[in-house]
């Protein structure tokens, strides 16, 4: 894993707005607490429900590339809607599942390339399944 620094080419002001724990994301790319999606379309149940049924919950980072520097895969921050009606069509998704996944939203980087944070809190409510396929996911660490 690289330890370089997402904002340390050039565009750290595009990083001002960002919570430690996003750039801390962003640096260690996709892993077990972390995904990232380009479009707040791409979150779908089963990334809500497979965060919800792991040990530890996780984050979703949406208006976030992947790319790979020093043969290391991190976040890119490219910016996303991040209206009303976005974040209501996320909460919708976690209210489908059932159980009904808990979830916090945060805009952050408002003032340039806005993207949503969508934690997903550890649970005691376990397993939780898709709306549709009654599918269980859940996230596990590589091997």
């Amino acid at each position: 894993m690289s330890n370089k620094d997402p904002t340390s080419d050039g565009d750290q002001e595009a990083h001002q707005n960002l919570s430690k724990l996003t750039r801390e994301l962003l640096a260690e790319g996709e892993s077990v607490r972390s995904d990232f999606k380009r479009l707040p379309d791409g979150i779908s149940a089963d990334d809500l429900v497979a965060f919800a049924n792991s040990e530890a919950g996780g984050q979703i980072l949406a208006g976030v590339d992947e790319q790979v520097v020093d043969k290391a895969q991190i976040g890119v921050v490219r910016g996303c809607d991040v209206s009303d009606a976005t974040v209501l069509q996320i909460l919708n998704k976690a209210v489908s599942c059932i159980p009904p996944v808990s979830i916090d939203v945060y805009i952050e980087n408002l003032d340039d390339k806005p993207i949503l944070r969508v934690e997903v809190p550890p649970s005691l409510t376990k397993p939780y399944c898709t709306p549709r396929r009654r599918t269980f996911c859940a996230r596990r660490r590589r091997r």
